[in-house]
């Protein structure tokens, strides 16, 4: 009953900070409660105070409640003029949580995307505001998630007018990446991995842009610096994705097999060793590759040792995968993996977890195993 009439308070009248932080809280209420949505928007409009907190109750609201249009032109307005003003990066988390808002709100319906994607200037100046603002990068790491969701709309040439505008404008965001400027900055190297995780981008960046992977693998073969290593590492995955030729450009790179297992063989971050074991499970299903991998010292016993230690599921994964294509025919792969200490309690383990199900399928074609 209270929050109830929080609710009705919120519709009506106003909030201070603190009561508007409880009311948040009651996300159901907030949610099922006609009018709440498009008054959070409207309020986070006037007053320019968007955060985190005003974007919860939009995760769970419903497509009845979903706002008028006239309250995407407004989040457009706003985000444009912000984007045009070149905003101090005080302001980013205001642009982060609006693109946010704007994103779910083309997530409800056509109608919404449509005059998103419809909106040519939108894009252009958000795409100016990231390659030429001081604080383009900070705005980059943070709306990675929602400008992906963007890029991944504009496929349906039939569906807008304005289509190969937009297209054009996202042609010029990867080619304002790409020049060398930009291309050893690990921010925008975010962009890109986010940008082409989407197949339309995919084969946009390898059609426009062909030497963009001989550029990563550079990159990749020299870097040393771990944040970069794993957005390089990260793109190229993405890039090889079902992609036989990119992937074979990968492999047959002098030193790039050697620097993804030097990678899985230290303790480094998590997220860079599960980008780099992505990758390699990508480009290793082959003979050649196999057999230039195994030849390595020690590479089944690096793998191994991430087995039995790693609590990461997605590392786990990649792990087993490479593992079962090193095993696979092979009898002394098979054996070093069965007989290391530790990696059938492990598999047992997963499995009665039911969790990682590449990792499950992996331990339940372990059983036949030695040891």
């Amino acid at each position: 009953m209270q929050t109830q009439v929080m609710v009705q308070f919120f519709l009506y009248g106003g909030l201070d900070d603190q009561s508007l932080s409880r009311l948040l809280t009651c996300r159901d209420t907030v949610s099922a409660t006609a009018g709440v949505l498009l008054r959070i928007v409207h309020y986070t409009c006037h007053s320019g105070e968007f955060c985190d907190l005003l974007a919860v109750p939009l995760m769970d609201v419903n497509s009845s409640s979903t706002p008028t249009p006239g309250t995407v032109r407004r989040l457009l307005d706003f985000l444009r003029e912000k984007f045009r003003e070149n905003c101090a990066m005080d302001d980013c988390p205001v642009l982060c949580t609006a693109l946010f808002v704007l994103c779910f709100l083309a997530c409800l319906n056509v109608a919404n995307r449509r005059m998103i994607l419809a909106d040519e200037n939108f894009f252009e100046d958000m795409r100016s505001y990231i390659c030429c603002s001081n604080f383009g990068k900070r705005f980059v790491y943070n709306a990675g998630e929602p400008l992906m969701y963007f890029t991944s709309w504009v496929k349906d040439e039939s569906s807008f007018g304005s289509i190969m505008t937009v297209r054009e404008s996202i042609k010029r965001l990867f080619r304002d990446i790409l020049t060398e400027n930009l291309f050893l900055e690990d921010s925008y190297q975010f962009m890109l991995r986010t940008l082409v995780g989407n197949e339309d981008n995919r084969e946009l960046v390898l059609l426009e842009f062909p030497d963009t992977v001989a550029r990563l693998v550079k990159l990749l073969v020299s870097s040393g610096d771990f944040s970069l290593l794993a957005e390089v590492t990260g793109t190229l995955g993405n890039l090889s994705f079902r992609k036989e030729d990119v992937q074979r450009q990968v492999r047959e790179t002098p030193g790039v097999i050697s620097k993804l297992l030097s990678i899985l063989a230290w303790e480094l971050p998590s997220y860079l060793q599960c980008n780099a074991s992505r990758l390699l499970d990508t480009v290793t299903d082959c003979q050649e590759t196999m057999k230039a991998v195994l030849e390595v010292p020690d590479t089944v016993t690096r793998f191994v040792k991430l087995l039995v230690n790693s609590g990461d599921d997605d590392l786990l994964d990649n792990v087993a995968r490479i593992l079962a294509n090193l095993s696979l025919d092979n009898p002394d792969v098979q054996h070093q993996v069965g007989g290391a200490p530790g990696v059938i309690a492990k598999l047992l383990t997963v499995l009665s977890s039911g969790n990682s199900p590449d990792l499950q399928m992996f331990s339940i074609k372990s059983e036949e195993l030695p040891g």
